[in-house]
């Protein structure tokens, strides 16, 4: 009942993606306290990411006890020092990142006086490694789960995994991922969103974790 309805690819087809996201209907804040309640219930810890200072203080304020970034804005350098300053940890996904980059980035949260950072390894693909019901493993590029973790070794690495197959989430725990992050959907059939078709299900999801362990 009155839930909006989300960016369709198909739909919007021509626009830009700044185009179709401005085109979303906001939820407002008042749906999180709910979201965060349902999530409790279940023993789900609640995750969202901001895109602004506001959207971040409102989370914090509501008692989110971790915060993930986008890779959009790992070289937001004075959006990750507010986040910093929370103290809580952050999941810092590094799709088309230079080193360079994301070694500013964990220096700049680190002088904001908070070293729980969390490395996600993400290729900018969405989704990664598909093509015409094909499977390209060389697309995740794994070993760079490696270096993230040979150049940051205080630091946890994960996958941020966009791909439509379990396979390589597992692969990247393999590879040494703590970490793992991956659209998730009850129903890939669902309209009015653009993640469902791409998303892992139900099914997909167990054979993750039971390949993981």
């Amino acid at each position: 009942k009155d839930v909006p309805k989300f960016w369709n690819y198909e739909e919007d087809e021509g626009k830009s993606q700044w185009q179709a996201y401005e085109d979303i209907p906001k939820i407002g804040y008042e749906w999180y306290p709910h979201l965060m309640n349902y999530c409790e219930k279940f023993g789900i810890e609640f995750l969202s990411t901001p895109f602004s200072f506001e959207a971040a203080d409102k989370l914090n304020e509501m008692g989110m006890k971790a915060f993930k970034v986008a890779s959009s804005d790992l070289s937001t350098l004075p959006y990750l020092e507010h986040i910093a300053k929370f103290g809580k940890p952050i999941l810092l996904s590094t799709g088309a990142a230079t080193m360079e980059e994301i070694s500013e980035a964990v220096r700049t949260i680190k002088q904001a006086g908070n070293d729980q950072i969390i490395l996600l390894h993400c290729t900018l693909c969405y989704p990664t490694m598909y093509s015409d019901k094909e499977v390209h493993y060389e697309d995740m590029n794994f070993n760079l789960i490696q270096t993230l973790k040979r150049e940051f070794p205080d630091l946890p690495v994960g996958l941020s995994d966009h791909s439509q197959t379990s396979f390589s989430s597992i692969i990247a725990c393999a590879m040494g991922a703590q970490v793992i992050e991956k659209h998730y959907t009850t129903d890939k059939t669902l309209g009015g969103n653009a993640d469902h078709w791409f998303s892992v299900d139900p099914k997909e999801l167990k054979e993750i974790v039971d390949g993981c362990r």
